[in-house]
């Protein structure tokens, strides 16, 4: 039988970069073919300054047996006109053989605890509509779609 995953905080995540590392990369990879993006050479850097930058945030990684099988990371994030602080979900990634297994609701409930800790009253993300597993996901476990929004993109 296999270990359920411990979820744990991240206390540097530079630091932890290269456990860290294959997960975004298969976050990034995933969404390649439902947005037509590509990882540039050096998204590692950039990344690791997105970690790095964002205030009031935290990284959460999941693993079994000592190998990391998810990760999420989010923020605090206040709305620039009523101060309304909400928990942002950044990132939020599974292994593949891992899905559909629980992992990111505990990860989102260890998400939820911490965002109200730190004065959320709401939880938000953004998804690619693309990704209908995801998107899926997403409202089993209780988020509701908002007004979309959308891109246009330029010749």
């Amino acid at each position: 039988m296999t270990a359920e995953p411990v979820i744990t905080e991240v206390p540097d995540p530079i630091e932890g970069w290269l456990e860290l590392e294959p997960l975004y990369r298969g976050l990034h990879e995933h969404h390649e073919p439902l947005r037509g993006f590509v990882l540039t050479d050096g998204w590692q850097s950039a990344q690791q300054t997105i970690l790095a930058t964002d205030a009031d945030s935290i990284v959460l990684v999941a693993r079994v047996d000592g190998r990391a099988i998810a990760l999420l990371d989010g923020l605090i994030r206040p709305h620039p006109i009523t101060g309304v602080l909400s928990g942002y979900i950044n990132s939020a990634y599974v292994e593949p053989e891992w899905r559909r297994r629980g992992v990111t609701a505990r990860m989102v409930e260890h998400f939820e605890r911490w965002a109200v800790d730190h004065g959320a009253t709401d939880l938000t993300l953004g998804i690619d509509v693309a990704n209908e597993d995801g998107v899926a996901a997403w409202e089993r476990l209780g988020f509701e779609p908002e007004p979309y929004r959308m891109r246009r993109p330029l010749d």
